[in-house]
């Protein structure tokens, strides 16, 4: 008798795991064995099995010497301690889907594993079944139903995400935070694009010539020391600075003011980010805390049109109309 298995769809099979024959020798050996054969030679007889497939594989065999697992498809086997079990009872075990916690079903109750001993969880007379779902373990025994809370941690870990989640999907419609940054910046003028169009036109103005224009007598004169003035005539004048196109004065003026603007932008960013996530916090608050009393509840809800509107002082009112347009 043993575990087999295929990995071909059922053409050919290998074992993994063999119960053997035994004498009342060998299970006096074994310590924690309460149960022995009813004949000199007994069987090791397989009572359950169960597991999960997927990354992180493991499968147990449950047989009168005890429990058994795998976690490399059967290439190899360990036994469970068994410290605080009557293996005589044991049954079948179940096993957690998410956190993989293993529950030992005996005749008298269940147990749980846990940091090498079993504890006992439930008793019962009897015991049949047990579903294992979400916050509940359901036992089944010959006479009852037995239903019992009980988190898995993984469990509960996914549930308050999950919670989490929800929340926070109350404010889907609104915009994020990014966006209100983006309103704030549009509103008080201290975009990038600004300074890049300043840059611009400061090399522009490199390449563009300087005229002059002017009317007047033009004076003429020779190597002889004799001058002579000519009649009025206009004159025009273009001349280049070579230099502007390295680097013109200009430059210097805004570097300062880009200085300045990025200053400014960073202490509006900083400001409307601290505003709006405050905002968010009482937000998450007001739907989370049931049991509020109503001048506390007023109170937030005076802060929180407080907060409003100091957001629509930094995006010029653009913040109250997209929220009135999504709600």
């Amino acid at each position: 008798m043993g575990v087999y298995k295929s990995e071909n769809f059922g053409k050919s099979w290998k074992k993994i795991f063999e119960s053997y024959a035994y004498t009342k020798d060998a299970v006096e050996a074994i310590s924690d064995v309460s149960s022995e054969p009813d004949n000199d030679l007994g069987v090791s007889s397989i009572k359950n099995i169960t597991g999960f497939v997927g990354p992180e594989p493991v499968l147990y065999i449950v047989s009168t010497q005890g429990i058994f697992v795998t976690k490399d498809y059967g290439k190899s086997f360990d036994r469970l301690p068994m410290a605080g079990l009557n293996v005589s009872e044991l049954k079948f075990v179940a096993v957690a889907p998410l956190s993989r916690k293993v529950f030992a079903v005996l005749t008298s109750g269940i147990f749980v594993f846990g940091k090498d001993i079993w504890s006992p969880l439930v008793t019962a007379h009897d015991c049949r079944q047990v579903v294992l779902s979400g916050a509940n373990l359901i036992l089944i025994t010959s006479r009852q139903i037995i239903e019992q809370k009980f988190l898995d941690q993984q469990s509960e870990k996914g549930q308050v995400v999950s919670s989490i989640k929800n929340l926070l999907s109350s404010f889907n419609d609104e915009p994020t935070v990014s966006e209100v940054q983006k309103m704030a910046i549009a509103y008080a003028e201290v975009g990038n694009e600004k300074i890049k169009e300043w840059r611009k036109k400061a090399g522009i103005k490199a390449i563009m010539p300087t005229f002059s224009f002017g009317y007047g007598s033009n004076v003429y004169g020779s190597s002889k020391g004799e001058f002579a003035v000519g009649p009025n005539d206009w004159d025009f004048k273009v001349s280049w600075d070579l230099a502007d196109l390295v680097y013109n004065n200009a430059q210097t003026s805004i570097d300062v003011r880009s200085k300045l603007m990025v200053q400014l932008r960073n202490d509006i960013l900083s400001e409307v980010t601290r505003l709006y996530f405050e905002r968010r916090k009482l937000q998450i608050e007001l739907l989370s805390i049931v049991d509020i009393p109503s001048k506390d509840k007023l109170e937030k809800e005076l802060k929180l049109m407080e907060l409003t509107a100091l957001l629509d002082r930094l995006t010029g009112g653009s913040y109250s109309r997209v929220l009135k347009s999504t709600n």
